[in-house]
């Protein structure tokens, strides 16, 4: 063996060493492992162990990211028409359902719920939840005042309500809404015409 060779076998002999112990008391007590073969098979073994986690861990990134677009995709279709509850319908579904009409809190201004979701296509549709707030954040069509703008402005046609949601006419002044998909808002402008049709009451 060349002096070189020897002072490399030395270096990872210690080098191991090192990584094995990380704590200097320990590193200081444990023996030393001088046989190379066996540090260069742990060290393989190792090495591949890490691959393989790591293959899983993309693996894992992309079947997540694949499943996350078909729930936001959807979470988008069955949220795509969310109608006014009257108090007549909110009855009839807590009979039905033996819910308690006390546990809705309703927004005057839409006639939708803080606490509950009005997509009848929604799985949850009209079930209280205290994180209704996260319930739709993924829905990629939310538009700041919707239901506020076409309820306060019910006599317009549909084509006017929807300028006046896209200009958010009805926004309230101090606390601005970012409407980060209106781009997208107005490229489904007549299918969201038909749904306004329908929404306005």
């Amino acid at each position: 063996m060349c002096i070189r060779d020897r002072y490399m076998g030395k270096y990872i002999i210690y080098l191991y060493h090192g990584y094995m112990y990380s704590n200097s008391y320990e590193r200081n007590l444990k023996e030393v492992n001088t046989n190379i073969p066996s540090i260069v098979k742990k060290v393989s073994g190792q090495l591949v162990s890490q691959f393989f986690e790591n293959k899983r861990k993309e693996q894992f990134e992309e079947l997540w990211q694949s499943i996350y677009e078909v729930y936001k995709k959807e979470v988008t279709i069955n949220h795509m028409k969310i109608l006014p509850v009257s108090q007549k319908q909110l009855q009839e579904y807590c009979q039905n359902n033996q819910k308690n009409e006390s546990e809705y809190f309703r927004i005057e201004c839409s006639l939708l719920f803080r606490n509950a979701c009005c997509a009848q296509n929604c799985p949850f549709y009209l079930q209280t939840r205290n994180d209704f707030a996260q319930h739709i954040q993924d829905f990629n069509l939310q538009a700041p005042s919707y239901h506020k703008t076409i309820y306060m402005n019910s006599q317009d046609s549909a084509e006017a309500l929807f300028e006046k949601i896209v200009s958010q006419e009805c926004i309230d002044k101090k606390r601005p809404a970012p409407f980060p998909n209106k781009e997208r808002f107005i490229h489904l402008k007549d299918k969201i015409i038909k749904i306004i049709e329908e929404v306005r009451i």
